[in-house]
């Protein structure tokens, strides 16, 4: 960043008798604010050092403020001035004297509950359920993050159907219903609303997956991620490398996060770590860097990819945190979207085709306003998650066995498991009998007679 030169002596000054150099901190403070540090409110407590510049704002940090100075003093040739900010750095920016930048408040740049904006280089594009409204920069009235900003100007809006619709429709089955899911799902992570009865995290999975409940990989999922990325501010977590239980998992987030995608979540990911996540405000607290809050309104929605089940405690709680999609195994391993569309998506897209792409994301964002998130078959999901939450064996046994009212001898169904399941045990059986009845809003009822026990399911009223 270059410095701006201003009249010499602004914030130093010379003793013509003893040449010692001083800094006035008032001064120096009033330099910075010249040049468009402040202080941005981003919720009741919470403020953020950044820099201003036509309505434009950037998180800034303390050595951006010192690394300012020093290009000034350099390029002002004045390095006693310089030697004097070096030894008493600590004293001219700490986060105390910082208290005096000017503070601004930036408002709620989120999305509203019934529209939702694009920043294109050339306009901004407020979408709502059944129209799109272009919006000037010169009309447009509050503080923009960088981050939000796209580099792509949009054109009008084609006819034809682009490349990124076409590969969602393929991944959908080629399944009109399907696609319309797809396409709520899509719409929901790009809308920057957050709705507290509708806090869930999307889960993207295989529909095909192998007996041990993993899949092959190669149908796109990442492809939707960094879909994703060239619309909204989106953070990506390898999977297989979080850390669950670190104070700095979250360090990488900041206030312009839109979307934390968790990408190939290894198969012992605990879906139960991400719970205050997904429902409340996210505390980030960086290394060496001042904790801060984002509350939960403004807080990032979370997308995971798996090519395993996604595992958590079961019951209502879990089911009401999660929406998943299975993308149909159209493309593998070995048949890519290059081989359909002959270009790499994204880098080798022409203004044309990126139109296409905008459009189509922008209508996904309607579909979601519309419908809001269209859900899938129940009882397909619902068996799927009980299958991976216990075993195939022991919900078919169950459901054979175990008519709603009827008394059930435990232990001589536990007996006729072990010929499928060798290592179950009395204590694994009652934990995988409670998450069958959370997820079929069953009761069980228990007695004992003659040394024997026996359950019977009843509804749970």
């Amino acid at each position: 960043m270059k410095a701006k030169k201003t009249a010499a002596g602004s914030f130093y000054s010379e003793n013509s008798e003893t040449g010692k150099t001083t800094i006035s901190h008032l001064g120096l403070l009033t330099e910075l604010k010249k040049n468009g540090y402040a202080r941005a409110k981003i919720s009741e407590d919470n403020y953020l050092l950044v820099k201003v510049a036509d309505k434009k704002l950037k998180r800034a940090t303390e050595g951006d403020l010192v690394s300012y100075l020093h290009k000034y003093l350099e390029e002002n040739n004045e390095f006693k001035a310089l030697e004097t900010l070096i030894k008493g750095i600590s004293s001219y920016i700490n986060n105390k004297k910082l208290y005096f930048l000017p503070s601004i408040d930036v408002g709620n740049d989120m999305d509203n509950e019934f529209s939702s904006k694009f920043f294109f280089a050339n306009k901004i594009i407020s979408v709502s359920k059944d129209k799109l409204v272009e919006i000037a920069y010169t009309d447009y009235p509050n503080y923009i993050w960088e981050e939000r900003l796209f580099t792509h100007s949009i054109g009008d809006r084609p006819e034809e159907t682009g490349q990124f619709e076409q590969f969602c429709y393929n991944i959908s089955g080629q399944d009109d219903v399907k696609f319309l899911r797809f396409k709520s799902i899509v719409g929901y992570l790009l809308h920057r609303h957050k709705n507290p009865a509708l806090a869930k995290a999307i889960i993207f999975y295989d529909e095909k997956m192998n007996d041990s409940g993993q899949a092959e990989g190669g149908t796109g999922k990442t492809l939707i991620t960094l879909a994703l990325k060239h619309c909204r501010n989106v953070v990506v977590f390898n999977g297989k490398e979080v850390k669950e239980n670190s104070w700095f998992r979250n360090q990488r987030i900041e206030v312009t996060t839109d979307i934390m995608a968790y990408d190939d979540v290894k198969k012992d990911f605990d879906f139960a770590t991400l719970f205050p996540v997904i429902t409340t405000a996210i505390e980030v607290e960086k290394k060496r860097q001042q904790a801060f809050e984002i509350p939960f309104e403004n807080s990032p929605k979370v997308v995971i990819s798996s090519n395993h089940y996604v595992k958590g405690p079961g019951g209502s709680s879990d089911r009401r945190r999660r929406c998943e999609f299975e993308l149909t195994n159209y493309y593998s391993e070995k048949h890519s979207p290059e081989d359909d569309f002959g270009n790499l998506f994204f880098s080798q897209w022409d203004q044309f085709e990126w139109d296409k792409f905008y459009y189509f994301m922008m209508e996904c964002v309607q579909v979601f306003l519309v419908n809001s998130l269209i859900k899938g078959n129940d009882e397909i999901e619902k068996n799927r998650r009980l299958e991976n939450l216990t075993s195939p064996e022991f919900v078919e046994a169950v459901e054979g066995l175990s008519k709603i009212g009827e008394w059930v001898d435990q232990r001589d169904l536990i007996e006729l498991l072990k010929t499928e399941i060798k290592d179950l045990t009395a204590h694994t059986f009652t934990k995988w009998m409670t998450i069958y009845c959370d997820e079929n809003e069953l009761k069980q009822e228990k007695k004992s007679s003659a040394g024997n026990y026996f359950y019977r399911l009843i509804k749970n009223n």
